[in-house]
């Protein structure tokens, strides 16, 4: 809807014109702006005259558009996710609703613009489930509809091996990251709460990340660089660890991933066990002459295998000595 206006106190009339449409609008007794509706006009550029006008004007008739999209791929719960809102209506005071599945609005809010823009706007919805994105234009009408589907992230899954870890061993771990986050925020916690190692891992979204943590550097601020170690794709950002007095203790510990920086997070608990020796071996060079080179752990297991190195109850001079300890929590120092 439309007004033409004349300063003076005669009727006068308008003529609307385009093509083989014509309008003729006159006013009444006392009138000084003819109402003229557009509603039904076809869009396109229009031809105003009167006799009161100095000159022809133009008229031109546009489409009104409100278009809603939402930018991001995935909307989770208590998210922020964008509105993109592209409109030609000028001056527009929108009012944006969120409708769940029951047709309650559970949330309206005004945004006004002095001119035609796109804009972005921020939102959040607190439970999962389908809603209906409303936007519109109260003084057109005009309205524009989008639905979207929010969901509960799932927080970041990972495995560990329960059964036979001791102090002094390296735990294997394997995340799997959250599909809110590439991101995860490891921390382990000791039964007394005193250490805690906090690190923020980053890996594909895709791929399942084996990680080591070495209980046996545990608490040496030296060897902290050290403490875990990635196989497969990703990199450490960062890892903090509280120093500790000596080998951490045994018991039950937290271990918590979580999607960062504020997702959801899983959490489990695993046991490490005390360590255990369970025999000790001599073993000796089998012949004076014949001396082993022993520079690694593995050259002295294929010593023993091919019989360079036997077991021995005494030692005779100038033969090499190697003792075999049979005994847990020793990964972590051999890493």
């Amino acid at each position: 809807m439309i007004g033409f206006e004349t300063e003076t106190d005669k009727n006068f009339s308008v003529t609307v014109s385009q093509n083989e449409s014509n309008f003729t609008l006159d006013s009444e007794p006392g009138q000084e702006v003819i109402p003229f509706d557009t509603t039904n006009l076809e869009t396109g550029e229009y031809l105003v005259e009167s006799p009161q006008f100095e000159h022809d004007a133009h008229l031109w008739i546009v489409d009104l558009d409100l278009d809603l999209s939402v930018g991001n791929e995935s909307i989770w719960t208590d998210e922020p996710f964008i509105l993109s809102v592209d409109s030609n209506i000028p001056r527009q005071h929108l009012v944006i609703a969120i409708e769940n599945e029951n047709k309650t609005i559970i949330s309206k809010e005004s945004v006004s613009t002095d001119k035609s823009i796109t804009t972005d706007i921020s939102v959040d919805i607190p439970e999962p489930g389908q809603y209906s994105l409303i936007i519109t234009d109260p003084k057109s009408g005009v309205r524009s509809v989008e639905t979207v589907q929010v969901t509960n992230p799932e927080p970041p899954s990972f495995e560990l091996d329960d059964q036979s870890n001791s102090i002094g061993s390296v735990l294997p771990l394997a995340i799997h990251p959250s599909s809110f986050s590439n991101t995860t925020i490891l921390t382990i916690t000791d039964p007394t709460g005193e250490y805690t190692m906090t690190a923020s891992i980053t890996t594909p979204r895709a791929e399942t990340v084996a990680i080591g943590f070495n209980t046996y550097l545990a608490g040496d601020p030296d060897r902290e660089g050290d403490l875990l170690t990635l196989d497969g794709s990703g990199t450490i950002d960062s890892l903090t660890a509280t120093t500790h007095d000596g080998p951490l203790p045994a018991g039950e510990y937290t271990v918590t991933a979580r999607a960062g920086p504020t997702g959801p997070t899983d959490t489990k608990t695993m046991t490490l066990h005390p360590r255990t020796t369970d025999s000790l071996t001599v073993y000796t060079n089998t012949t004076a002459t014949d001396q082993p080179t022993l520079a690694t752990a593995a050259s002295i297991v294929d010593a023993i295998a091919n019989g360079t190195l036997s077991p021995a109850e005494s030692v005779a001079e100038n033969e090499t000595v190697v003792f075999g300890l049979t005994a847990s929590g020793l990964s972590g120092y051999l890493a």
